[in-house]
């Protein structure tokens, strides 16, 4: 906990320090905003733009760390503390991503962000993917449906097949690169993934139906 805190903290810092960095060197008005073929259709002021994401960030990682001290369910928070560290560093890791990537572009290292973002978002699904493969039932991490949050023989089920899925999607994702239409490859990026997370949603239902059809039969 007390070196996952350092790390937290250490890359929190790294966001702003890089942000007061480059702030002299950016216009007035800065891009934060790109459409599904790269063009920019958002800008905001400089000081609100460099720092908006930083902020947000150390609100979601402040987020992240009480999550496992206010989860009604936080004893099975701790029987995969490890993977859920490692996920909150892979997003903050991502996060800085995204960040540099709009500091060069307004820096004039106008690289279509469209192109390339389909990797470190495949990367990230395939944390997820690690992520709930080891989670155990609880309230705020995971795929959390009335069925699997009401057995835990449904979320085992449900989890075991989202981690092969959330890979696939992954795979999807950074296949998606090699598309040189840019509607294409934001395509690989969203369908898999909303797909895969309708299809959970049902299969958790089927499951938890026949657990509960099999426990019937037995009495």
């Amino acid at each position: 906990m007390k070196r996952f805190n350092i790390i937290v903290i250490i890359l929190v810092l790294l966001f702003f320090a890089i942000g007061f960095y480059f702030y002299p060197q950016l216009p007035a008005k800065i891009a934060t905003h790109w459409n599904s073929k790269g063009n920019v259709n958002g800008y905001m002021p400089k000081a609100m733009g460099l720092f908006f994401l930083p902020v947000i960030v150390v609100g979601v990682s402040i987020l992240f760390l009480i999550i496992p001290k206010i989860d009604p369910l936080k004893s099975n928070i701790k029987k995969f503390i490890k993977a859920y560290y490692s996920f909150v560093i892979v997003f903050i890791a991502f996060m800085m991503f995204v960040y540099i990537q709009m500091i060069s572009w307004n820096l004039g290292f106008k690289v279509n962000p469209i192109s390339f973002i389909g990797i470190p978002v495949g990367l990230l699904y395939i944390a997820i993917a690690y992520l709930i493969k080891s989670a155990k039932r609880n309230w705020f991490v995971g795929i959390r449906t009335p069925w699997t949050l009401s057995s835990d023989y449904v979320w085992e089920k449900t989890h075991a097949l989202g981690s092969k899925l959330f890979i696939v999607a992954g795979i999807f994702s950074i296949a998606g690169v090699f598309f040189i239409d840019y509607t294409y490859a934001i395509l690989f990026i969203i369908a898999p993934i909303v797909a895969f997370s309708l299809f959970l949603v049902f299969y958790s239902y089927f499951v938890y139906s026949n657990e509960k059809k099999h426990k019937m039969e037995m009495v």
